[in-house]
């Protein structure tokens, strides 16, 4: 070993490191930076509802700079590195991924999807996998003692070098929005490597740190109370009585340019859509305030029957719209996960349709029954925090259950307004069974394929 790989430095001049990270970075870190940002993209369209991935964003990400690897480099591991060849295995975060997403329920649901994905094995070539499941870090309750928090995952992908592929490590860090906030605002990123903040900026930027994670818990609260809301305002019968703007506010010219929206969005639909996915994009193109009279009609519902033909509208709760020629009997799609075809029919409809074996929907009930009965901030209703406790109680029994699947029972329950405390198992089962049977019926299916589903949910 030289002097100065045994006082803590690489024994190569930071001349050559330039050079050998220059050509490194072109061939192959910035290729896997564009790769795995693809691939992350493509996997939550794929997972995540339309409504659920506007609020997850992927970022560009980044490539470390050649001085703040070497100032790493030289703080962290000059004492383990002989030859620059052994950089990338001991520097995991070369390259740098991010996934902003508005709330904490939105963070943990990506969580949820990227956990999914395979474990790294020595020879493969994966488009992305998970390097180890030792590499997650969640800074997300606590934060670290500067107040930063988030979710940190190394995940992995191969890149073409000439007749070879290379594997390359990433280093993903997943936060709200608020927390990203934080971290521009105190320039939490720009720290060197192995130097603090002056002693007053630490003191300001951990309050900062503990008033945004406080705001982070409101924005999850308010956004709960509206999930209720468009949960249960699946008609007019829901609204109160006055509550709509009058007939008169709105213009012909306003009914027409709504009516367009839905024939020309309905003209191109490939599959199914439910009516609240479609009500919810003609709040995001006219505003949300279209939704406070649905230009001059009683409910959506009413607005959608306007302008599109009836038998393209099942009217059965929760109800979807088909697309033009849609055939019942022939549809095809792709099988998952062994699923049964009413089962996958739904799932091409709803994303958030979890796909889980019988074992997990009956684990999950059990888990979401034991949790109904606790004492919760906003009661049952409040489906986050239910969640969260379900969850905590199927860990304690070591049972793993997805944060996914019981947010869709409990959410589907709440929008049946059957969602009440201290239910049992066999009720929350036998419920949400039947509202899924109602889901699909309209869609497809014989009495075998709606026995083999309610067979495959735990009946």
């Amino acid at each position: 070993m030289t002097d100065a790989a045994q006082d803590g430095q690489v024994p190569f001049s930071i001349e050559i490191f330039n050079e050998w990270y220059d050509r490194y970075r072109a061939r192959l870190l910035e290729p896997a930076r564009e790769n795995a940002v693809k691939a992350l993209n493509e996997l939550l369209d794929e997972e995540l509802s339309e409504r659920d991935r506007v609020r997850v964003d992927v970022r560009p990400g980044r490539i470390k700079s050649k001085l703040r690897a070497w100032q790493k480099l030289n703080s962290k591991y000059g004492a383990v590195v002989a030859s620059m060849e052994e950089v990338p295995h001991v520097m995991d975060d070369l390259v740098g991924l991010r996934v902003v997403c508005t709330n904490t329920s939105d963070l943990k649901r990506v969580v949820e999807i990227l956990c999914k994905l395979e474990i790294w094995s020595d020879g493969d070539t994966p488009v992305l996998a998970i390097i180890s499941p030792d590499s997650a870090q969640d800074y997300l309750k606590e934060g670290t003692p500067s107040g930063y928090r988030a979710y940190h995952l190394n995940l992995c992908t191969s890149v073409p070098v000439a007749t070879e592929r290379h594997v390359v490590v990433c280093e993903l860090q997943l936060r709200t929005l608020l927390q990203d906030s934080w971290g521009v605002l105190t320039h939490e990123d720009t720290y060197k490597p192995g130097t603090q903040p002056p002693p007053l900026v630490h003191t300001l930027g951990k309050r900062m740190a503990d008033l945004m994670a406080t705001l982070d818990d409101m924005a999850q609260d308010l956004r709960d109370a509206l999930e209720k809301i468009a949960a249960t305002a699946t008609d007019a019968s829901a609204v109160p009585e006055g509550a709509l703007r009058p007939v008169a506010e709105f213009s012909t010219a306003d009914r027409q340019a709504a009516y367009q929206y839905l024939r020309e969005r309905v003209s191109t639909l490939a599959r199914p859509i439910d009516w609240a996915s479609l009500a919810w994009e003609m709040q995001r193109e006219f505003g949300q305030d279209i939704a406070n009279g649905w230009v001059g009609h009683a409910s959506f519902k009413d607005v959608l029957l306007a302008a599109v033909p009836h038998d393209q509208v099942v009217s059965d709760a929760p109800g979807y719209v088909l697309p033009p020629h849609f055939d019942r009997d022939n549809y095809r799609f792709g099988s998952i996960d062994d699923a049964p075809r009413a089962a996958t029919l739904l799932h091409e409809m709803d994303r958030t349709f979890p796909l889980s074996e019988t074992a997990c929907w009956r684990e999950a009930y059990s888990a979401l029954a034991a949790a109904t009965a606790a004492d919760l901030d906003g009661g049952v209703f409040a489906i986050t925090p239910l969640t969260e406790r379900a969850r905590h109680i199927a860990r304690d029994a070591d049972v793993l259950v997805s944060r996914r699947q019981l947010d869709h029972i409990a959410r589907v329950l709440l929008a049946a307004h059957e969602l009440r405390p201290n239910m049992t198992a066999v009720e929350i089962s036998e419920t949400f069974r039947t509202c899924t049977r109602q889901r699909v019926t309209p869609l497809s299916t014989s009495p075998s394929e709606l026995a083999e589903l309610d067979a495959w949910l735990g009946g």
